[in-house]
Parts: structure tokens; C-alpha cells; sequence
């Protein structure tokens, strides 16, 4: 019995072995990345790195890919893009911008990204932005609780704007407003 359970356990874990694969697109020169929360630049050295990367099937950017991340991948050769990005000598590089403000990149070490390096980016971006709505939620709770209603929906709206990337803070936000009266 104990043998078959082991059998089974060691199938199950093998078979959970599958390749996530990150939806980055290729930024052709002159096309604007798309409009998201974040935005994601990975800028590789040549077509092989980025080929070879463990960006390419990072599961925990995987992720972050459905929670409001555009992920773009800017080529070399796309010069007005690396000047925009101030990437023009540091390649290969990833930048995280939020909205059109920079809000940290990851420098390679000796040639290589590290690909948990830019994991970490991404997570402590999300999280800080967690803690900023979080407290916006605290100071519409104030605000309403103190009968100034408009400054409270105000804020309620902002953290409920965030659906895609935060989809708990924002129903917890839409409760909030709909108690109000607030209609959206």
C-alpha cells in the first residue's frame, strides 16, 4: 500500500513538470507597447539570448502576465525605443515602467539577466502597489467614516480602477461604493 502511494505521488509530481511559456511580444520599431498597469522591457543582447532564456518560461512572470503586465521584448536594433528607455549601452536589460514612469530595471551582470532578479522587480512592484492601495482603502474607510463621502468615493474609485491587477482590492472597493449609492 505504502508502495503504491508512493508510485502515485512520484507520477503525480512528475507529471506537473510543464513549460510555461511567458507571453512576451516582440516591439517592432515605432510601434507603441501596449497600455497596461506595468509595462515589462526585456532587452536582450541577440536573437539567441532571448531564444535561450529562462525568461522565456519563467512561471512566476507567467503569472504576473495575467495580472495587468505588458511584457515586451525591444530589439537591438530599435534605437529610438532604447533612447527612450535609456538602454542604448547596458544591453541586456529589463525595465519596469508604470504607466510612462520608470520604476526600477535590472542591469546584467557580467552579460547575463539574471531571471530572478527581474522575478524580484516585478514582485516587489506589486507589492508596494498592494500597500499603497491598501492604505488608500484605510483612508476611504477614514474619510467616509468622517461624512466626507465624495473625498471617500474618490478614493474607492482608484483602488477599484485596479481590477486587473489587484482584483481583490478592487471588489472589496466596488462593495464599498455600491453601499454608498455609488452606480458604475
Amino acid at each position: 500500500m505504502v508502495l503504491v502511494a508512493l508510485t502515485l505521488s512520484a507520477l503525480a509530481f512528475a507529471g506537473d513538470n510543464r513549460l510555461n511559456f511567458v507571453p512576451w511580444k516582440v516591439l517592432e520599431p515605432g510601434v507603441d507597447p501596449a497600455r497596461k498597469a506595468f509595462l515589462l522591457f526585456w532587452i536582450p543582447a541577440s536573437s539567441d539570448e532571448m531564444r535561450h532564456s529562462g525568461l522565456i518560461t519563467s512561471e512566476r512572470l507567467t503569472l504576473y502576465a495575467g495580472r495587468c503586465i505588458g511584457m515586451h521584448v525591444v530589439r537591438a536594433d530599435d534605437g529610438p525605443m532604447l533612447v527612450k528607455l535609456g538602454a542604448q549601452d547596458e544591453v541586456p536589460l529589463a525595465i519596469l515602467l508604470e504607466g510612462d514612469k520608470e520604476v526600477a530595471r535590472v542591469a546584467n551582470q557580467s552579460g547575463f539577466l539574471s531571471v530572478a532578479s527581474v522575478e524580484a522587480m516585478v514582485r516587489k512592484a506589486f507589492d508596494t502597489r498592494e500597500v499603497a492601495l491598501n492604505t488608500m482603502l484605510d483612508q476611504a474607510s477614514e474619510k467616509a467614516s468622517s461624512g466626507e463621502k465624495a473625498e471617500a468615493i474618490a478614493l474607492y474609485r482608484q483602488v477599484a480602477a485596479q481590477g486587473c491587477a489587484f482584483p481583490r482590492l478592487a471588489k472589496a472597493a466596488q462593495r464599498v461604493l455600491r453601499r454608498l449609492g455609488v452606480k458604475e
